[in-house]
């Protein structure tokens, strides 16, 4: 989930809609990648008090996006860690088991406003999994300067457009790799990339051909043996 960008042109009834598809999904883990509230917001509390309704075996994780420098990055930090219900995993790592497989999972801040940076753990641990949450999907295109295997990068930030129209397409990407990515599922030569659409709005309380999302990913083992 990403972009959430709770109180203008987005509600929190829609927020709490959101989690409730999430929740039916019965999901292992959750990555909330950034952009909780609108810019005019001076508090997290509401959004945060729908945000409780998710649990995850494995935790709920979050990073901050560019609009949440617009609150004030350190009441973000501090009111992520008072609702006890998210783990704040900026510029952090955790291994997780689960199923037999240890997972690394990492965050770094906004790519724009922050100081993203991420030290992988050694291979004292097999891990058969890494995924990192970053809200600016440019990140993935300096993994270089963050980490050597990265198997995943989970992201938001274009909203997939917002307002689209017919054949012309996107009327605003913010990304500075535009001509790479909008929304959906990326391969890159270090990484692969999931662009969400995000669920609220920005600038125009409107989107016009591109529905808000919320991204329901399944991860699975590659086959060694296949070709293409």
């Amino acid at each position: 989930m990403t972009d959430l960008q709770a109180g203008h042109g987005t509600p929190l009834s829609l927020i709490r809609r959101a989690c409730r598809l999430a929740m039916a999904a019965q999901p292992h883990l959750i990555c909330l990648t950034g952009d909780f509230a609108a810019d005019d917001a001076t508090d997290l509390r509401p959004i945060l008090a729908v945000l409780a309704e998710l649990d995850a075996h494995l935790e709920v994780y979050a990073v901050p996006g560019n609009h949440d420098y617009k609150l004030g990055i350190e009441r973000w930090h501090d009111q992520i860690e008072d609702a006890q219900t998210i783990t704040d995993l900026t510029n952090a790592v955790v291994l997780r088991r689960f199923q037999g497989t240890w997972f690394c999972i990492g965050g770094v801040d906004s790519f724009s406003k922050g100081s993203p940076r991420l030290d992988l753990p050694g291979q004292q641990q097999q891990v058969g999994c890494t995924l990192l949450l970053a809200h600016n999907l440019d990140q993935a295109e300096h993994l270089n300067t963050l980490a050597q295997s990265v198997d995943l990068v989970l992201a938001g930030h274009t909203h997939g457009g917002q307002v689209r129209l017919p054949f012309v397409g996107a009327l605003r990407n913010p990304a500075r790799h535009r001509d790479i990515y909008e929304s959906g599922l990326y391969h890159r030569p270090a990484t692969q990339v999931y662009v969400s659409r995000g669920s609220g709005t920005v600038h125009l309380p409107i989107r016009f051909l591109c529905r808000p999302e919320v991204a329901i990913l399944e991860l699975a083992h590659a086959d060694p043996d296949a070709t293409g």
